[in-house]
């Protein structure tokens, strides 16, 4: 997992047409072969090329949904498992926004977003050996995640303890979860850091163990314990910093998506450029 950098901010306007806790329901394409819709709106045409197996879509062919004009998605390249998406697809939306990557029963597990411009957003979601999957910011080579507490609709959530394992660095979470996400009140220990502690030029790897709060993966309010006992209350400079980051990536995000806006509306991306 590494430094929590949060790039969840990036994406939310594509990952709902996969991620939809709120509802979803069957849907029948032009032969009467059933897929799954994960989101509340309503389809208004759906076409998988593909076989059917039980009723159900199932093995690799294309798909495409169509919400609106500017809601519909198109899979050339996709992997269906029971009428759901399940193993690797490649997905574009009407707006150019594309993805590539693997799914887990309809839920967006590890990929790469390509946005119109050329910006890119990794996506990746963990899945624990319990079959949980739990959001990872920076993945390692070879790393292996455990999670002991309950799974809703696919995701870790509620109390427990959350274990990453790579080759030189091991974390543990102690606390609460909500969709995969650290949220709520815990305890995250750096058992094993992959650099030496150096306070004046970075001080994660001096941090032991910190106590408090969590919101949407990071680190709110709380205490942070380094190596030698000293404790610090509060935002460290560090988290600081990511949140600085986050701010940016939200903003140039939303930014995006106003140019893209004008341009359908308007066509005056020439005058702009």
């Amino acid at each position: 997992m590494k430094k929590l950098i949060i790039v969840l901010a990036s994406i939310p306007a594509y990952f709902i047409f996969f991620n939809s806790s709120e509802g979803g329901e069957w849907v029948k394409d032009q032969n009467g072969c059933k897929l799954w819709n994960g989101t509340d709106m309503p389809v208004k045409k759906v076409s998988w090329v593909g076989k059917c197996k039980n009723g159900y879509a199932s093995g690799k062919g294309q798909l495409s949904m169509f919400w609106t004009e500017e809601q519909q998605i198109k899979c050339e390249k996709a992997q269906i498992k029971n009428g759901k998406n399940h193993g690797y697809n490649e997905c574009k939306w009407a707006d150019g926004t594309s993805y590539k990557g693997t799914f887990k029963d309809d839920h967006v597990v590890s990929g790469e977003y390509t946005y119109k411009g050329g910006n890119k957003s990794k996506v990746s979601w963990f899945e624990s050996e319990n079959g949980c999957l739990v959001w990872n910011s920076v993945p390692q080579p070879g790393e292996r995640v455990t999670w002991d507490g309950a799974c809703f609709k696919g995701y870790a959530k509620g109390l427990g303890t959350l274990t990453f394992t790579s080759k030189d660095m091991k974390q543990r979470y102690v606390g609460e979860m909500n969709n995969g996400i650290k949220n709520g009140e815990g305890t995250f220990h750096w058992l094993q850091h992959d650099k030496p502690c150096d306070e004046q030029k970075n001080k994660y790897y001096c941090y032991k163990n910190f106590v408090g709060k969590f919101k949407n993966g990071q680190f709110d309010e709380g205490t942070y314990t380094l190596i030698n006992g000293k404790k610090e209350k509060g935002k460290s400079q560090h988290d600081k910093n990511l949140a600085e980051v986050k701010a940016i990536i939200q903003n140039s995000f939303e930014l995006e998506m106003e140019i893209q806006s004008l341009e359908s509306q308007r066509e005056i991306w020439k005058d702009i450029q």
